[in-house]
């Protein structure tokens, strides 16, 4: 609003350096956002570290009607936005190369296996070596 208090006309000028129109300079929105920010203030005070979402729904249950995208304005001018956890890598495994048996017979392997025929469960196991 400093253009405008200033000078009135120098204000289309600045506007068009800006690449912006008079109107949406001059708008100021009706809606009073006072009462969920109290009501999100108090939520904030009882659980600080929960996040957005998890304020939205408590709002919502409680009967007030408020869309999400205006509730994440109002929690952005609150500067409530917490920082994302970044997930912990886990280190790389270290690689070895398979082993190969000298003998065949120093290798087993175990197969579980089920059928189901005319509703009759066919179940079995194998070991080979």
């Amino acid at each position: 609003m400093e253009i405008h208090e200033h000078s009135p006309k120098d204000s289309g000028k600045a506007l068009r350096v800006l690449k912006s129109r008079r109107i949406s300079f001059r708008y100021r929105s009706p809606k009073d956002d006072s009462k969920v920010m109290m009501k999100l203030e108090q939520l904030t005070q009882s659980h600080p570290r929960e996040g957005l979402w998890k304020y939205y729904y408590p709002l919502r249950n409680r009967g007030e009607k408020i869309n999400n995208k205006r509730l994440h304005r109002i929690y952005k001018e609150m500067k409530l936005s917490l920082r994302r956890k970044v997930k912990k890598r886990l280190p790389a495994r270290v690689k070895t190369p398979l082993e190969v048996p000298e003998i065949s017979t120093h290798t087993w392997s175990i197969d579980f296996m089920s059928d189901v025929m005319c509703s009759q469960t066919v179940e079995s196991s194998a070991v080979l070596m």
